[in-house]
């Protein structure tokens, strides 16, 4: 199977504040707002169901495109 990276990235008033990388796994903060977001995400189970939505929708769709 092939290699699939997932970014996510959220915006607040038009400034990327968090992202998601599924190569790391977690939510990253990219600005100050972000640090308190990244870091309840990450610890109430929502970075986990991206890992989860990277295996069950990325990889499959990718599967079927490159197929």
């Amino acid at each position: 199977s092939q290699r699939v990276r997932y970014l996510r990235r959220n915006s607040y008033n038009r400034q990327q504040f968090v992202h998601f990388d599924s190569d790391l796994g977690y939510y990253v903060a990219d600005t100050e707002f972000g640090q308190t977001t990244a870091k309840k995400w990450n610890s109430d189970g929502t970075a986990d169901r991206m890992k989860v939505e990277v295996e069950r929708f990325c990889r499959r769709n990718y599967e079927i495109y490159e197929g």
